[in-house]
């Protein structure tokens, strides 16, 4: 949604798209460059060393990220990036990452965000940890929540019902969005959910998001632990 708001608002600048195959990126105004399908180490390398080859022989004069793992250390032009994760651990929380985005955070991630020109934070939380992890200045920091597609909007009782009987929910209950990964914490709304129902014991808690991380299994032992196994319903990812 971004690209048609630039095209309308900057017609005398060219612009080019950085995607992987398969994405649903139209554009006839915009030129393509495909990542190229490569083991997750050799993606890293070629996002260092063989991008900003691409983008210097293009004349590119500002890039823009909504991945911060696509920030080219070498490359300096003015970079604008979207940080929407946390490398390691902030607050005494530990977010654990797969081993070749720990071998990227260690090399490049949080010195390739140190040579931005601005940083877009999805969260107050996550401006928190740029300024105080990384010690990145915050008058350059813009928090900036994720958006939503237009074609969200509030059920109708119909619908409402329909979806409450399509996933098996109960009449009560509290909603968690977001996929199962520790940077989710899931755990805190279970641990609340254990003290709600002391004063509401009907109440239960609906999970909505991908279960096929590791952290999965952690989050059904807390569950166990916490005697809510029949509190607590995981819908799977839903479009």
């Amino acid at each position: 949604n971004l690209l048609p708001v630039l095209l309308k608002e900057n017609t005398d600048f060219k612009f080019t798209i950085l995607q992987y195959k398969g994405q649903d990126v139209e554009s006839a105004a915009a030129m393509k460059i495909f990542v190229p399908d490569l083991p997750p180490l050799l993606e890293i390398l070629w996002i260092q060393c063989v991008l900003p080859v691409i983008l210097h022989r293009l004349q590119c004069r500002l890039y823009v990220s909504l991945k911060h793992a696509f920030v080219p250390y070498f490359m300096r032009i003015p970079k604008i990036v979207y940080v929407a994760n946390i490398f390691g651990s902030y607050k005494g929380n530990e977010f654990p990452k797969p081993w070749h985005e720990r071998i990227y955070s260690f090399f490049f991630g949080k010195n390739s965000l140190l040579t931005c020109s601005r940083l877009i934070a999805v969260s107050k939380f996550i401006k928190g940890y740029l300024v105080e992890g990384l010690h990145y200045p915050q008058d350059r920091i813009a928090v900036i929540p994720n958006g939503f597609d237009a074609e969200f909007h509030p059920f109708t009782n119909d619908e409402r019902e329909d979806k409450r009987k399509e996933f098996g929910l109960p009449d009560t209950f509290i909603l968690s969005c977001g996929n199962v990964l520790p940077v989710k914490n899931h755990e805190t709304a279970i641990s609340a959910l254990k003290i709600v129902k002391e004063r509401f014991p009907d109440i239960n808690l609906v999970i909505a998001g991908r279960t096929s991380s590791p952290h999965y299994a952690r989050i059904r032992d807390l569950i166990s632990k916490l005697g809510l196994n029949d509190s607590v319903i995981f819908t799977g990812f839903i479009s």
